[in-house]
């Protein structure tokens, strides 16, 4: 997994700490990716929320793109990268959105 952003590395850097992630996000300040991939935002020289799938042959298996803040589904995300092997990875258990009980004394 990668990401990529038209933010410096410097920026990407501490987003990354920020975040505690471990998988690299890739700067992309001069747009240069962002273009030829096609997902530069019309109105503001962002790029636009993308994910893909890539098979290790480089052919794209999967993209999503919808608004500016939305995300795939896991589920759907998990069935594409299922398809590329042949096994589909398993969903994380959701959170519990139930609160937690506080210990008796």
């Amino acid at each position: 997994m990668v990401a990529l952003s038209v933010d410096p590395p410097a920026k990407n850097a501490a987003l990354r700490k920020r975040l505690g992630v471990t998988y690299p996000i890739l700067a992309d300040p001069e747009l240069t990716l962002v273009r030829k991939l096609g997902i530069e935002n019309p109105k503001y020289p962002i790029a636009l929320a993308t994910t893909y799938v890539v098979a290790t042959d480089g052919r794209i298996a999967y993209r999503f793109q919808e608004g500016v803040v939305k995300r795939p589904p896991v589920a759907d995300l998990l069935s594409a990268v299922g398809k590329l092997d042949g096994k589909a990875p398993k969903a994380p258990k959701a959170p519990s959105k139930r609160k937690a009980k506080k210990p008796r004394k």
